[in-house]
């Protein structure tokens, strides 16, 4: 049996390279692989480290880089553009049709359709959705606190709070029956 990866790597007490351009990472363990210890806390999770010193991979890292940061506008990133197609669509068909809250009703469904239809969904977006995983990823569990309890302590040992709130209570009371004038 051996490793696809060629593990176990070498292991070195520090980062260096030599004088004929062999390098080396820090690696304490032959078994696990390369990591930034910064990008392991700030995103929490390991990324494989590479030092890239080749031309051809420097020149496809700054192409993707570039082509990303600087994408054409596609047509589903443009909103406004969308809507304004609805809208010239819904004016036009608006004529054929008298009653006014139809109509309304017709151009919110049309545009909400229209911004639906064009949207752009990454992977795992998709994965979320087909998996009916919902919409949000929660790495956490979270237990509810009941303050009920806590308040009726509260309350009992302070009378003064609850007489303070019987007294706002009764203002706001007679603001909203209109007894008191503004």
């Amino acid at each position: 049996m051996r490793c696809k990866r060629r593990a176990p790597w070498p292991t070195s007490e520090f980062d260096y390279i030599d004088e004929d351009g062999t390098w080396r990472m820090k690696r304490t363990v032959g078994y696990l692989n390369g990591f930034n210890p910064t990008i392991l806390e700030t995103q929490l999770c390991n990324n494989d480290q590479k030092l890239v010193m080749n031309g051809d991979e420097t020149q496809d890292m700054t192409y993707y880089i570039t082509t990303y940061l600087t994408k054409k506008r596609d047509r589903s990133t443009n909103e406004s553009a969308i809507l304004a197609q609805r809208l010239a669509y819904h004016s036009e068909q608006k004529r054929k049709n008298g009653d006014v809250a139809e109509a309304s009703r017709k151009l919110v469904m049309r545009c909400a359709t229209a911004l639906n239809r064009n949207q752009e969904l990454s992977a795992p977006e998709v994965i979320s959705y087909l998996m009916r995983w919902g919409d949000r990823y929660i790495s956490h569990t979270f237990a509810p606190i009941y303050l009920e309890g806590i308040v009726s302590c509260l309350r009992r040992y302070y009378i003064s709070l609850q007489e303070k709130r019987a007294k706002v209570e009764e203002i706001r009371l007679t603001m909203v029956s209109g007894e008191v004038e503004t």
